[in-house]
């Protein structure tokens, strides 16, 4: 489903707005004239949670990990628009996204590879940077290691795997084993992809085998990032690096949209829009068309209404699972004086 983009208003209405010189108030011709535009589809934050394995062994491979963040994965979020923040759990420095204000490091944080050092040391402080992130944002974990003395299925003085810990900890945060609110996307030395540039998606199997004699691949980390619907990729292809991160920005500026979402469109210049006429037009991948009308209440919600809220138009629950099922719907926000216009 297509919600579209930003169109001005003033073009909808013919010439970019009406001219309003000698009224003391708009006249009612062109107050009750019905505009047309598409919303603008509401992107969530973005809350990315680096785990870094800075041990010497690590080598080239963490280098190219900050190098990625600090360029690639950063264009990315900031030409879309996103509004993000990296907590990095680690001392390494990432001058242009502390120079743009996105970063916040924890320094006295190491991260290795043994049941002590993988996610203890991160979970050991949960209570310092969990409370920063935000409720409405899109958690992404990006964790990369050699794993050269563990594999993750253990952690020293907890109960389970790293997604287990974190659901027992806050379900409101972090979902459930069947509805994660996170992803997890690790880089560990699994068997280069064909071709080599491809990360691994969560629907594919497990793989087996290494990329490298010194870089170990322990299926309980590949297994979180399949539960989680997070990528794969081989940590010794470092010179890859900037590509798979570029994968890592899309997906998650992908679930960052919220396609039964929208932004009321601002009206023309000196004029205001009556909530009650607030109407969505819902066209269907199969050239139909229908239009939602405005519930009062969400007791009032079906398949066929939206809720507003200030200028954020929210489509019903079962209209929501209607129209995401059309692939090829479009929605538009309509307004004017009498919504039997529409």
């Amino acid at each position: 489903m297509d919600a579209g983009g930003d169109v001005d208003l003033g073009d909808a209405g013919g010439g970019g707005g009406p001219d309003l010189a000698g009224f003391d108030a708009a006249p009612p011709d062109l107050v009750c004239t019905g505009v047309e535009a598409m919303g603008t589809t509401v992107r969530l934050p973005i809350d990315v949670i680096v785990l870094p394995d800075e041990s010497a062994s690590m080598g080239p491979a963490r280098d190219a990990v900050r190098d990625a963040m600090d360029t690639t994965f950063r264009t990315a979020m900031e030409t879309a628009g996103i509004d993000y923040r990296v907590l990095w759990m680690g001392r390494t420095t990432l001058p242009m996204l502390t120079a743009a204000g996105r970063i916040t490091n924890y320094p006295a944080v190491s991260l290795g590879s043994g049941n002590g050092a993988m996610f203890k040391p991160v979970l050991d402080i949960y209570d310092s940077w969990a409370p920063t992130l935000r409720a409405d944002a899109i958690k992404v974990f990006v964790h990369f290691t050699d794993a050269t003395s563990g594999t993750g299925a253990a952690i020293t003085g907890y109960t389970g795997t790293f997604d287990q810990v974190l659901f027992a900890r806050d379900a409101g945060l972090w979902g459930t084993a069947g509805a994660p609110r996170f992803s997890y996307n690790t880089f560990v030395g699994l068997t280069v992809n064909t071709p080599p540039e491809m990360p691994y998606l969560p629907a594919d199997p497990l793989v087996s085998g290494s990329c490298s004699g010194s870089f170990n691949n322990p299926p309980t980390l590949q297994e979180i990032a399949q539960r989680t619907g997070g990528l794969r990729f081989p940590l010794c292809r470092f010179d890859l690096f900037n590509g798979v991160f570029q994968r890592i920005a899309e997906s998650a500026i992908a679930r960052a949209a919220v396609p039964c979402e929208l932004v009321l469109p601002p009206p023309m210049g000196g004029m205001s829009i009556d909530e009650s006429t607030v109407a969505v037009r819902y066209r269907t991948g199969s050239g139909g068309e229908e239009v939602l009308f405005r519930a009062a209440s969400a007791a009032e919600c079906s398949d066929t209404r939206f809720l507003l809220d200030g200028d954020r138009v929210t489509l019903c629950p079962t209209a929501c699972a209607r129209v995401t099922a059309d692939a090829d719907a479009t929605l538009s926000v309509l307004s004017g004086c009498d919504p039997s216009l529409y």
